[in-house]
């Protein structure tokens, strides 16, 4: 989804190969190149298989602008046309880019004491992985209803229950590309799923997320998958973090962020949750609606509350946990 009316920026961060991949910056109306500016670094859905940097929520991100925030969001190569390990050195190469030549490019600085990531379901994972695999780390995480345990039962073992007339085919297969992808649909014009995003749900339904997606067989391969299982590698130090996730979701198990919640608060780990009572996975709504209110703005006060010094806004949320 477009925002408009913002000035955005458009660079290509990364070559491989014959791929340039690209990343949008989102700056405020008029900069100032003895300003330090706060940075929000957006990791966009898709199941690791699909979406590109325009998923995203314009009403939200122009809140960071008028707060003279920079906001940034990037393709990465997809699965399955590649492995995980290359979609995350893309998303390692475009930190360290932001952080040393993106600078240089807008004329501006960065405050590193005020750099945050967010992310929805994959791009949850991904902005959770943030905090303990990139350096530096991000001061301030947004999760919405992001994958937590990928080593789990959900990702890796058939849906032996599930009714024929829900099974996705084998040939849903045939949609991988030969060379690898920046980005691909989600949705259709009608807001449904993709044929691609059926991808992901065929790997669920067979228990191939880790197999196909990590090239790693459990339960042998483990060991080997841990250091990308968010709950085997939050320590106490982790950045504060605001989990948010719909009760009827059966994309990504609620379990999910329950357990990542409670692994925060035993950590001591600052932390908000937001349980959206009627929700599935993913909500979109626009500025003006009790839902934004509810379960999109909270991520900016969230940001707020660690980037504007001496805020006394409080965030004020009917969570239940």
């Amino acid at each position: 989804m477009q925002a408009p009316n913002l000035v955005r920026k458009t660079f290509v961060y990364k070559q491989t190969g014959d791929i340039e991949i690209q990343s949008d910056v989102y700056l405020p109306t008029s900069t100032l190149p003895d300003h330090s500016y706060p940075v929000i670094v957006h990791f966009h859905g898709g199941g690791f298989i699909a979406g590109d940097r325009n998923l995203n929520v314009p009403d939200l991100f122009s809140e960071f602008i008028q707060a003279n925030w920079i906001y940034i969001s990037f393709d990465y190569r997809i699965g399955l046309e590649v492995k995980i390990y290359d979609l995350w050195s893309d998303c390692v190469d475009h930190w360290k880019w932001v952080f040393t030549e993106l600078p240089k490019l807008l004329n501006i600085k960065f405050d590193l004491s005020k750099i945050g990531t967010i992310g929805e379901s994959a791009g949850g994972y991904l902005a959770l992985l943030s905090g303990y695999k990139l350096q530096p780390p991000p001061k301030v995480i947004v999760n919405y209803f992001g994958i937590v345990c990928i080593d789990s039962d959900f990702y890796n073992r058939p849906h032996i229950n599930l009714p024929e007339e829900n099974r996705i085919s084998k040939e849903v297969m045939k949609l991988i590309e030969t060379k690898p992808l920046t980005g691909a649909p989600v949705f259709t014009p009608e807001m449904k799923f993709s044929p691609r995003m059926e991808l992901y749900t065929y790997l669920c339904q067979n228990g191939l997320v880790v197999k196909e997606l990590w090239g790693l067989n459990l339960p042998e391969d483990l060991e080997k998958l841990s250091s990308w299982v968010p709950l085997k590698n939050i320590s106490k130090d982790f950045p504060p973090t605001l989990v948010l996730h719909g009760k009827n979701d059966n994309v990504v198990p609620l379990s999910d962020s329950k357990e990542l919640v409670q692994l925060l608060k035993k950590n001591g780990t600052d932390y908000q949750f937001v349980l959206a009572e009627n929700e599935g996975h993913g909500w979109f709504y626009k500025k003006g609606d009790e839902g934004y209110e509810n379960l999109v703005y909270p991520a900016f006060l969230w940001f707020k509350k660690y980037f504007s010094i001496g805020c006394d806004e409080i965030i004020r949320i009917n969570s239940k946990f």
